[in-house]
Order: C-alpha cells, then sequence, then structure tokens
C-alpha cells in the first residue's frame, strides 16, 4: 500500500528484499515529497564520478508527491545523487538522496563456465570452493551442486577418506570439508562425515598418558684421546646428565673400542608442546619416537638439539609434522569435535601478537588474519564465546592494513583478491547489524576491479561471489519503468536480466488498485529474456489512481514497480513554468496523460495582453504545442495566468495556467553570412555579430564538431547595446593540405542560437591530374550539349531503341554520371536532369568529409565511428557514409581502368568496334549499327562550330583539337 507522506523527503521505490546497493543494470523509481501541495517540483540526476547531469521527466502521485523514474543501465556512475527541488517563498528548496550503483558482476558465469562434463571443477579445493559459492542460490543451482558433490565422493583416497585422491594431505581435506560446511552441508553427507574422522586422527592432539623415547648416543669414537662423552638433558620439569665412557680393555685384547652404554634410551609422557634441550660435549645421532613407534625427529650433525612436541594443531601433510596456521584454521572451521576445536583455538590464540595498531596472528598474513577471526566468531555462534567485534584488537589492525582503494594485499588485483576476500569475510563476521564503510569500500573495489576476463582461479572468483552475493540477486524491470494504464488493455514488456531462472513467478497488485486492474498470468521467465504481458481494467473505478505491482518469485520478492490506473475520463497536463520569448509570439508544449477518452480543451487567459487559439482537441498524442501571441512587442517579464478546461463527457478538468514568461522585442544577434566558403588554406574568414538588443548581451560561439583546423579569435564574446563585431576565425590548414569538410559555426545568446555553415574545399595541387579532369569533362560536356541540341535530328535517322542502349553501355553512363547528371528513358525520351543535393545528401557528405580528415589524423575506423556518434550521427548515418565512399573508391578504379573509354564521347570512330560489339550482342544487324553510326558523326561534326560557341558562352575555350585553350580558366571551373 501507498502510506501517506508525511516528511519532506525522496522515497525509494525498491522490493523488500533488495540490497542498499543498485545494480547498474535496475530501474530507479522514486518519488519525491513536499508539504506544499501545489510545488512545481523539479527532479534530476547527477552522477558524483563525472558531473553528469540528467533532468527527468515527473508525473502526480500521491498528495504533495511527484514521481520519476529512470533505467540505471543509461548511465556509467557508481555514486549518484538523486535531487529534487521547488521554490518556497521565492527560495529554492531542494532535497537529495545519494545511492551506490554497482556493476552486475560475471562471477556466476565465470564458476559455471568451469565446470567440467564430469560435474567437478577440475581438482578438491576448486569444486568445493564452487560449491562454496553456488549453494547461496542453492535452489537455482540444484543440479550443479548435486554433480560436485558427487565428483568430490567419487574423488578421493579409498582408505583415508581425503583429498587429493593419490597421496592425500591434511590442509587440502580440512579445505576441502571446511568449504561445504560454510556451504551448509553437515555430516549426514558421507564426505563430510568421513573427512572430519581423518582431521580429528591427524591433529597433534596428545591426551598426557602417551609415552614417548627419546634415544641418543656418541657419534665420535670414545678412546684415550676422548675417554668419555657427557650429556645434560632439559626438559620442561627437570635437568638430568648422562655419561658415555671408554670401556677398559685388558691386555693382548684387540677387539673395537667401544663405549658404555651404546646408547641413552629416555621414556617421558608427552604432552603438546614439551620441550626437550639435549647439550653433549661432542657430536650424537638422536631420534624421537611416538608411543605408535612413528619417528618424528631423526638428529645427526652436532653436540646439541632442541626439540618442543607439537601443539595441539594440524600440520599440512602428515601427523606430528611443524603445525601450520592455515591447515589448522581450515580444521577449526569443520565439523570436528569441539574437545579437539578448542584445544587448537588456544594454539592459534598464543600464536597471536599485539601492538600498538592491534593484535595480528605472528606472520602478519592478511588472509590468515581473516581466517583467524572468522573461525573465532563461528565459535563464537556456535558457543556464545567471544566475538571479535569491530572495536576489538584484531579487527582495529585489519582495518588499518586497508588500502586506500579498498583492497587488501599489494601487487596486481589478481594478487590482493585473495587477501581481499578474506578480509571481507572477517569484517562481515564481526558487524551484528548496519553496514560498515571499510567493507562497502571493499566491495566497490572487487566490482570496478573486476577483469573482464574473470578473476584468476575460481577460489579468487568465489570470494568475489562470496563479497558480492548481495548483488547477485534476482529481479524483473519493466518498459515502461513507470506502468500508466491508459487504455482498457496494455501490453507492457516484463525482462529477466539476471542469470537466475525465475519459474516461480507471482504478481499482486496492491490494494488501492487491485480491483480496477487484471494482469496475464506468467509463472515463468528465463535468464535474460523478456516477455510481453497484458494488463486489462477491469472498468471498476479503483479506490486511488496509483498504486503498486509486486512481483515474487517463489516467495521472494523480486519487483515493485509503480503504476498509475487513469479512469476513462482521466486527463493530467504539465508544461514548464517559465518561457523565453523574441518578439510576440512563441510556442508553450502541453505534456499529457489521460485515459482512452477525447477531451475538447479551452484555454482561457486572465491578462487581455497574450492570447492563444481558444480550443483543441486531445485524443490519442501525449503533447500539444499552444502558440501564444502577446499584444505588445516591447522588453517585459511577468506571470500570465488563466485555465485549461478540458471536456469529455460530463466530466470537466480545469488545470490552472501560470507561465512566467521573459519577453525580447527580438532575437538577441543576428550573425552574417550565413555561408562561407573556404579554397585556400592558411587564409583568415570573419564575419559579423549584431546585438540586436537595447541592453549588453554575452555570446558563446562555437563549432558545433570538433575542429582542428580553425580557431576562433574568442569563445566568448559580450556586445554592447545595438553594437556589431567583426570576429576573425584563423585558417590553420596546412598549404597544400587536400580537405574537404563542412562544419556549423554556432553563435548563442539567451538560449537563443545562429549558425553558419562553413564548407572546405581545398583540392590537391596535382597539375597532370587538374588538366586531365579539366580536359575529360569539357569533353564530355560538349558531347552532352551536341546530343542535347541535335537530339530530334539524330532520332530521325537513327531508330531510338538503338540510341537506348548506346546510351545504356558503362562507358557511356560513366560519362554522364562524371558530369553530375542522370540519364533516364521514358517511351523512348531521354530527359537529363541535375542532381538533387537535399539534406539526407549533405548530411552523407559532412560525414565522409570528417571520415577523410580522420582518416589523415590517423585514425582507425573504430575511433572514427565514435567520434562520429558523439558528434550525433547515428550508426546507420554512418554506416551509409563508409558505403557511399566504397561506392567512390570503386568507381574511381573502374575509371582508372577504362580511362581509354572515354574516349569514345570525343570521336565515335575510336571505340566503333565496342559498340559494334555490344549491339550486336543485343540483336541489332551490322546494317542498322553502321546507319546509326554514320548518323551521329555526320550531326556532330556538321554543328561543332555551334558546340565551340556554346562551351565559350559557358567560359570554357576549346581550340580545333577539343582541348581547352585556357589553362587558367580551365582551373578556375575546375575547382568550382
Amino acid at each position: 500500500m501507498i502510506a501517506s507522506a508525511v516528511e519532506e523527503k525522496i522515497y525509494l521505490i525498491r522490493s523488500s528484499s533488495s540490497n542498499s546497493t543498485y545494480l547498474s543494470v535496475e530501474d530507479l523509481s522514486f518519488y519525491a515529497c513536499t508539504r506544499e501541495p501545489d510545488a512545481d517540483i523539479r527532479t534530476s540526476l547527477f552522477c558524483l564520478d563525472d558531473s553528469n547531469l540528467i533532468n527527468l521527466e515527473t508525473v502526480p502521485w500521491i498528495d504533495g508527491c511527484r514521481l520519476a523514474s529512470y533505467d540505471l543501465s543509461n548511465i556509467d556512475c557508481t555514486n549518484l545523487l538523486i535531487q529534487a527541488e521547488y521554490l518556497k517563498e521565492n527560495e529554492n528548496v531542494k532535497m537529495t538522496k545519494l545511492i551506490k550503483i554497482r556493476k552486475v558482476t560475471s562471477v556466476l558465469n565465470q564458476i559455471a563456465n568451469g565446470q567440467f562434463d564430469d560435474g567437478g571443477w577440475g581438482d578438491p579445493v576448486s569444486t568445493a570452493y564452487a560449491i562454496f559459492a553456488y549453494s547461496t542460490f542453492i535452489d537455482a543451482f540444484e543440479e550443479q551442486l548435486q554433480d560436485g558433490m558427487e565428483w568430490l565422493k567419487l574423488n578421493r583416497d579409498n582408505v583415508d577418506k581425503c583429498w587429493p585422491e593419490d597421496d592425500c594431505d591434511i590442509k587440502t581435506t580440512a579445505k576441502v570439508v571446511s568449504l561445504l560446511r560454510l556451504a551448509d552441508y553437515d555430516n549426514n553427507k558421507r564426505i563430510i562425515h568421513d573427512g572430519e574422522i581423518y582431521l580429528t586422527t591427524m591433529q597433534n592432539k596428545l591426551v598426557g598418558t602417551e609415552t614417548w623415547q627419546l634415544n641418543f648416543k656418541p657419534n665420535i669414537t670414545l678412546d684415550n684421546n676422548t675417554p668419555f662423552l657427557q650429556c645434560m638433558v632439559n626438559d620442561s620439569n627437570t635437568t638430568s646428565f648422562y655419561m658415555f665412557s671408554k670401556l677398559n680393555l685388558t691386555a693382548n685384547t684387540t677387539t673395537n673400542i667401544t663405549h658404555t652404554p651404546s646408547i641413552m634410551q629416555i621414556n617421558f609422557s608427552a604432552y603438546n608442546q614439551r620441550k626437550f634441550d639435549v647439550a653433549c660435549t661432542g657430536n650424537i645421532s638422536a631420534n624421537i619416537t611416538t608411543h605408535t613407534g612413528d619417528p618424528t625427529l631423526i638428529y645427526k650433525a652436532g653436540d646439541n638439539l632442541t626439540y618442543t612436541l607439537p601443539g595441539a594443531c594440524w600440520s599440512d601433510k602428515v601427523k606430528w609434522a611443524n603445525c601450520t596456521e592455515e591447515s589448522t584454521l581450515y580444521s577449526l572451521l569443520t565439523g570436528v569435535n569441539s574437545y579437539y576445536r578448542d584445544s587448537a583455538m588456544l594454539y592459534i590464540q598464543n600464536q597471536t601478537i599485539t601492538n600498538s595498531i592491534g593484535s595480528y596472528l605472528d606472520d602478519e598474513d592478511i588472509k590468515l588474519d581473516g581466517l583467524y577471526i572468522f573461525a573465532t566468531n563461528k565459535e563464537h555462534e556456535e558457543k556464545s564465546t567471544a566475538l571479535l567485534s569491530k572495536n576489538s584488537s584484531e579487527l582495529r589492525w585489519l582495518y588499518y592494513q586497508q588500502n586506500n582503494d579498498g583492497s587488501w594485499g599489494s601487487g596486481t588485483a589478481l594478487n590482493r583478491m585473495d587477501d581481499t576476500g578474506y578480509a571481507i569475510m572477517a569484517i562481515e563476521s564481526s558487524i551484528t547489524e548496519g553496514s560498515d564503510e571499510v567493507l562497502e569500500d571493499a566491495k566497490d573495489w572487487i566490482s570496478e576491479n573486476e577483469p573482464s576476463s574473470g578473476w584468476g582461479d575460481i577460489e579468487q572468483t568465489a570470494l568475489a561471489f562470496n563479497a558480492l552475493k548481495g548483488d547477485i540477486r534476482p529481479f524483473v524491470k519493466t518498459d515502461p519503468t513507470h506502468i500508466l494504464l491508459t487504455s482498457t488493455v496494455q501490453e507492457v514488456l516484463f525482462y529477466n536480466p539476471s542469470t537466475f531462472n525465475l519459474d516461480q513467478i507471482t504478481m499482486e497488485f496492491s490494494s488501492e488498485i487491485s480491483k480496477a486492474v487484471k494482469i496475464e498470468e506468467m509463472s515463468e521467465l528465463g535468464p535474460d529474456s523478456a516477455r510481453k504481458i497484458k494488463i486489462t481494467q477491469t472498468g471498476i473505478a479503483p479506490d486511488e489512481n496509483n498504486g503498486y505491482l509486486t512481483i515474487y518469485n517463489a516467495g521472494t520478492q523480486i519487483g515493485n514497480v509503480p503504476v498509475s490506473v487513469f479512469k476513462y475520463e482521466k486527463i493530467d497536463i504539465t508544461y514548464p513554468n517559465s518561457l523565453t520569448l523574441f518578439g510576440k509570439e512563441a510556442a508553450l508544449k502541453l505534456d499529457i496523460v489521460k485515459s482512452a477518452a477525447t477531451f475538447t480543451c479551452d484555454v482561457q487567459w486572465d491578462n487581455d495582453d497574450i492570447s492563444s487559439k481558444k480550443s483543441f482537441v486531445v485524443s490519442d498524442q501525449s503533447s500539444v504545442v499552444l502558440d501564444i501571441t502577446l499584444k505588445n512587442l516591447e522588453r517585459r517579464q511577468a506571470d500570465y495566468l488563466g485555465t485549461i478546461v478540458c471536456v469529455s463527457g460530463t466530466n470537466t478538468k480545469k488545470i490552472p495556467l501560470v507561465v512566467n514568461i521573459n519577453q525580447y522585442p527580438s532575437k538577441p544577434i543576428s550573425i552574417s553570412p550565413k555561408n562561407i566558403f573556404i579554397n585556400k588554406s592558411e587564409e583568415d574568414f570573419t564575419f559579423t555579430l549584431q546585438n540586436n538588443l537595447n541592453e549588453p548581451v554575452s555570446v558563446t560561439i562555437k563549432f558545433r564538431s570538433s575542429e582542428p583546423y580553425y580557431q576562433l579569435e574568442s569563445s566568448n564574446i559580450v556586445l554592447n547595446p545595438k553594437a556589431d563585431r567583426e570576429v576573425t576565425v584563423m585558417n590553420l590548414i596546412p598549404k597544400g593540405m587536400n580537405l574537404s569538410k563542412s562544419n556549423i559555426l554556432e553563435a548563442e545568446s539567451f538560449g537563443q542560437r545562429e549558425s553558419i555553415t562553413v564548407i572546405t574545399e581545398i583540392p590537391a595541387s596535382s597539375l597532370g591530374f587538374v588538366l586531365f579532369s579539366g580536359i575529360a569533362i569539357f569533353i564530355i560536356a560538349a558531347m552532352t550539349i551536341l546530343g542535347l541540341v541535335f537530339r530530334q535530328q539524330i532520332m530521325s535517322h537513327v531508330p531510338t531503341k538503338m540510341i537506348t542502349k548506346i546510351r545504356r553501355m558503362p562507358f557511356v553512363r560513366n560519362v554522364t554520371k562524371s558530369m553530375g547528371t542522370s540519364m533516364q528513358e521514358d517511351d523512348g525520351e531521354e530527359v537529363i536532369t541535375k542532381k538533387k543535393v537535399d539534406t539526407e545528401r549533405l548530411k552523407t557528405t559532412i560525414i565522409m568529409n570528417s571520415i577523410k580528415i580522420l582518416e589523415n589524423l590517423k585514425k582507425g575506423e573504430d575511433d572514427i565511428k565514435q567520434k562520429l556518434r558523439f558528434e550525433g550521427f547515428t550508426d546507420e548515418d554512418i554506416a551509409n557514409a563508409y558505403k557511399e565512399i566504397e561506392e567512390i573508391e570503386k568507381e574511381k578504379k573502374k575509371f582508372n581502368d577504362q580511362r581509354s573509354t572515354i574516349a569514345i564521347v570525343e570521336t565515335m570512330n575510336k571505340n566503333s568496334a565496342i559498340i559494334r560489339s555490344r549491339l550486336k550482342q543485343e540483336g541489332f544487324t551490322d546494317r542498322q549499327i553502321q546507319t546509326a553510326l554514320m548518323s551521329l558523326r555526320e550531326e556532330l561534326k556538321d554543328k561543332e562550330k555551334k558546340l565551340r560557341t556554346e562551351l565559350a558562352d559557358h567560359g570554357i575555350n576549346v581550340d580545333k583539337d577539343g582541348k581547352n585553350g585556357d589553362n587558367k580558366e580551365k582551373v578556375a571551373f575546375d575547382n568550382k
């Protein structure tokens, strides 16, 4: 339900299960409320990352509130400020609300892509991490989880039930079992039950009743020079002395010299961390064996040794080896009996060091410190032991180690992911409610630094998932984001942008509108899929016009969409509250939201100084432009009041009209000339700005598109009342550069723009090419004019069909095309028409010129397309320009390849064989072909003199050989 707003603030419309952070593909819907019922609330979005401002359209919501919505996929921003403003007693009142946006992570896709056909992820630890990640959505990934668990069962040691299958060890098994426990599996699963038995048997725990043995003996020969060797054995309880002496021999005895005794054997009670120091006067050999006879120490190199029995911990590989904190911490996260875990936890706690910053494990490893805090707090959940909260010395130390960007560790992002992931686990376990700045910074770092190819391995991917799992959630969005029901039946697009298969969807309208509308059933919507659903008005009036459509999947809310239901005679009109007018006339846009009914609206002004069209009809349009006229031509700013009265059937709606009009007697500025043509490099040009008002104006000048070849003397100019000014534009085009382009130079003042089209056509300075092109053009022009003048005479002697065939030949078409003319047939009559240059052609030319410039600047195709899109051209416009460039290049190549064929227009004899061959292919006889060619030659020869006269009238002098007699004249014509 919609509760009446009691506070003046911004309210977000979201599903109840949503995370506080928005995803970059979500819809943002909100309404802003004020206690001023008639206030004109304006809303906008301001991105704090790049200062991008987006103004939003609003519609009435509940009393004193207006609603706005926006698709966040249209903006690249992580910190977005929602702004709402209105005027109160001529003062601007502003409300704001900051939201965080994270991009949609692809970690679930990375995990899915890593699973092999056998159900595993390559090795036991990777498989366990994947199961840990997937378990957050156990219903959605049930099949993948079952396959992974089965793979772990089949790929373990068959005797000891540990991992890996070949040469299993303590550390790997502890990791696997702890991750399965964190995935909420218990020891009803065989692999967990068996694994925890293995870990229990492999712990270095002594109960104090076991007897171990210390054996040592001299590693030297005792003789007359060294008659004895003495050892001192010091343990945690006592100090004892032991003597090895030379054996006295009788005379004539030749036996080897030995010593008494030959070896010392000391049995002792074994308990964790009992320490032995053995110091002798000579080298010795020693070993220690356990109560099961397994050796734990073999010593052969020295006269003293120190040995400490292991603590109640776990080693990496075998029992009784040195303790490792990592294996012990993972084992603490399993379901091993608390009797064994308690002693191990005590061992770990004794390894911590405390300094002025806080407490940490002795090697300052972030990953291990994170595991230690996490394991300690897991014990708290089970036994209500002390919680390591954010105020504890352990958390203080961990917080202090965080990098400024939110990560932990050093090196690349991949190198820092492990430390950051475990630090996040530790911090999350210490927070009982609310959020934490350190935690949010860390999650932002993971989101912003996720590699496009994925994290380094499944472990890092699973840790990233664990950090961002609050952002990885199913949700549904709609198009439109705010559903306006203005007709009896209306279709709405529902879209699932997530990776979840939503197969238990239910939807319901809030009580305010539930009896007025019903929706088509939709029970399933697959990942990244969309479907149109019909919403029908029942004809029963709603209690309120506004409400919500709430969407659920398996009972979890995944969407909350604002809905407005309009009665069959409902209309709402909004308009700008201010207007700037130059002269006496302006257009006021009225935005309309209405039901299906047709309305007739009248505009009634309270003041005689303003008038407009008296009435207009609104049927299915969403806006109407109201042309208004002021009575006097003057400089004035005032409020104009009126009423819009709209009638449909028996329903009448009166809408107040209040518009502040800022009137100027004329447009503020004029600019001249309207077109500038540049055909020389390094030559500056000027234009004139005129202030038409009786007050100073500030004018902003700029090129519409990026302009590397021209530089304005100033981009901002202040003109005195009724004054004009000549503005210089510096020409930076390098001498000798071939450049063809156009741009728009804009001058703006008071929101009104005036423009100049600047066309640049500077040809290459290759004289040979110019001469050749000119001669070719003149010959073609001459032939075409002859054809026009004597067409009737020629047509009377030559079959029409044959002349048509000649004109259709490719080389004849190439000649006419190069002249800028087109040839058409109409019942045998040929019409030559000039090309029409329309808006689309001009647009294509501008794009083609821009492409040439950017290619000269060594820009690649992708950069060029991106630049053109930035300048406002569509992908279709750009594609058409590239296609035309390609066609031009083909024509150029074709022209170069067939350059000799152009001479047919100059003399028919040179190509008579080609003409004959082509016409014979068309079925004409040799006699018909000969008659046609002779008729054309005779007519052309007789009228040669008249042709020269016609060309001379066009400023072209042609000598006897058909060549241009005046090269300067020719160059000028060619440039034109």
